[in-house]
């Protein structure tokens, strides 16, 4: 049922009428709040978490991965011990994944951020009333650009939130003693600077954004931090492996303790900035090649962007002699936390709540699972059987590679002539004739013999790959480190067994095969025959 246009136009000045009660509530504050606390006080965390697939332009294509980037990121926060506030329209699939979080989830709309930011200012002022230091948060994954105006802006379904709305409105109203701000958004730099020339975007982002941040605008609020994404590709950057956008996925992995060089549990954000730069440095493809602009609060540059203490969180910990590529995935097989190691220090990664775990690391798979509170040691962890492996050569070599030709007329003709030996495209016609006798070939009851046993062989095959797949399950389920090593041994038994079975039937069939041609080659005489640019092929049978 469609809403009235008077009541969509009355639902926006509510929302600016309710925000502007709230900043009332705190005046003379909002560019530098003094700080609140009382000594040993626990810092609350208050978030905003924002995803908009649909940007509301007809010429902007809806993004697919926005609403679970929202979705997780909020899993993030609440999981730091933040009061989130999650905005974001799921699709099914998200609903599906979540449905927990797409149950409480609100429209991202102009009208809820605004009602929103409202609210959590209350909620801020009270804590900080409370004696207790405040952090705010702002997340936004979706379409960036130009406004009417020719500000940045965030695009959301019933409008834009502009760089005014941003800093005049938001972080001007914002009681916190630190605002913290993450975007991935297309064009995301428009957001944070007042307006920018398209060309030399990559050579000149850093140091306009750079200039006009520290002397107009942020330098205006030293509480203040920011983490965005400076791609100059004209879409967000959205990989469907992670589901999700892949600066969002680095941002959660830095978050995580990925990015926590110095293992003391806060991330701080030259951690995050450092992490992500490393994460896209050999990253050659100009579209695909992600920078960020990061700049930590000035009045306290050392601020952790979240901290992991006293959380009841799971977490795993990876040796310092433990060293490369490695990641996280649930149950589902969405991915965690991602991160290439070195073996400079040990690393600690956070794991969100799930049912199990699976970590990756090279061509090994490690399944377990974890408690709220407990520590698991990856070094006790047992490896899964290389078979389990989604990656690998095999599966490389087909993304590298699987139609990666382009097939037409040229692509045929030159193939045609590789059969051939034709110098020029040719045409193709066969002319079938009687035989004038008949030589003796091999016997078929042998071809018919090796035949069945291929047919024999390959079953055997199949049935051996079912029971190693089910003993790959058991492997996967178990929990108990001898019931794993045992569904271990049993599977890598079955997988050689299957590998056996197929090479024979592989062999069977290939030796009827050839039997089978060369009984027909000696029952049939071949010629090719050129005529112009046709080509004849005689088959006398």
């Amino acid at each position: 049922m469609s809403e009235r246009p008077g009541r969509s136009q009355f639902r926006r000045w509510a929302a600016v009428i309710a925000l502007a009660v709230a900043l009332a509530a705190h005046p003379g504050r909002a560019a530098t709040p003094t700080p609140a606390g009382s000594p040993g006080a626990a810092v609350r965390r208050f978030a905003l978490v924002i995803g908009a697939n649909d940007a509301g332009r007809r010429e902007l294509a809806p993004l697919h991965y926005a609403d679970d980037d929202a979705i997780r990121n909020a899993e993030v926060l609440q999981a730091a011990g933040a009061e989130v506030v999650l905005l974001t329209t799921p699709d099914e699939e998200t609903r599906a994944l979540f449905p927990q979080a797409s149950a409480v989830a609100q429209a991202a709309t102009r009208a809820h951020v605004l009602l929103s930011v409202a609210e959590l200012f209350r909620k801020v002022a009270a804590a900080r009333a409370g004696g207790h230091p405040t952090d705010f948060y702002l997340f936004f994954a979706g379409h960036g650009g130009l406004a009417e105006s020719g500000e940045g802006a965030l695009y959301l379904p019933d409008g834009a939130l502009t760089r005014r709305d941003l800093y005049d409105v938001i972080l001007a109203g914002s009681p916190a003693d630190f605002n913290h701000l993450v975007i991935d958004a297309c064009h995301a730099y428009f957001f944070v600077s007042s307006r920018g020339e398209t060309k030399d975007i990559d050579r000149r982002l850093e140091e306009r954004a750079r200039l006009y941040l520290d002397a107009q605008t942020l330098d205006r609020y030293p509480n203040t931090g920011v983490v965005v994404a400076t791609s100059s590709a004209d879409t967000t950057l959205e990989w469907s492996d992670y589901q999700g956008g892949v600066f969002s996925h680095e941002v959660r992995s830095a978050l995580l303790g990925a990015a926590d060089v110095n293992n003391d549990r806060a991330i701080t954000y030259d951690e995050v900035a450092a992490f992500i730069a490393a994460a896209n440095a050999r990253v050659v493809h100009a579209r695909a090649r992600l920078k960020v602009f990061v700049r930590p609060p000035v009045r306290a540059a050392r601020r952790p962007l979240i901290e992991w203490q006293g959380e009841p969180m799971a977490w795993l910990s990876v040796s310092r002699s433990v060293a490369g590529h490695l990641w996280i995935e649930d149950e589902r097989g969405v991915r965690l936390s991602e991160a290439n190691k070195s073996a400079d220090q040990p690393m600690r990664l956070m794991l969100l709540r799930r049912q199990r775990y699976f970590v990756r690391l090279g061509a090994d798979e490690y399944g377990f699972t974890a408690q709220p509170g407990q520590g698991i040691n990856f070094a006790e962890l047992i490896a899964a059987p290389p078979h389990a492996s989604e990656r690998g050569s095999v599966s490389e070599a087909l993304r590298e590679g699987l139609f990666a030709t382009p097939f037409g007329v040229a692509f045929y003709d030159a193939y045609q002539r590789q059969l051939v030996g034709a110098t020029e495209p040719t045409g193709v016609s066969m002319v079938t004739t009687t035989p004038d006798e008949a030589a003796p070939g091999p016997s078929r009851k042998a071809i018919y013999g090796l035949l069945a046993g291929a047919a024999i062989a390959a079953g055997a095959a199949v049935a051996l790959r079912v029971a190693s797949d089910h003993a790959y399950d058991d492997f996967r389920a178990a929990t108990d480190p001898a019931q794993q090593r045992h569904w271990a041994d049993r599977t890598h038994q079955l997988d050689w067994a299957t590998l056996v079975s197929g090479v024979v039937a592989g062999a069977c069939a290939g030796v009827a095969v050839g039997l089978y041609v060369r009984s027909a080659l000696a029952e049939s005489h071949v010629g090719v025959a050129f005529t112009g640019t046709t080509v004849q092929a005689q088959i006398r049978f």
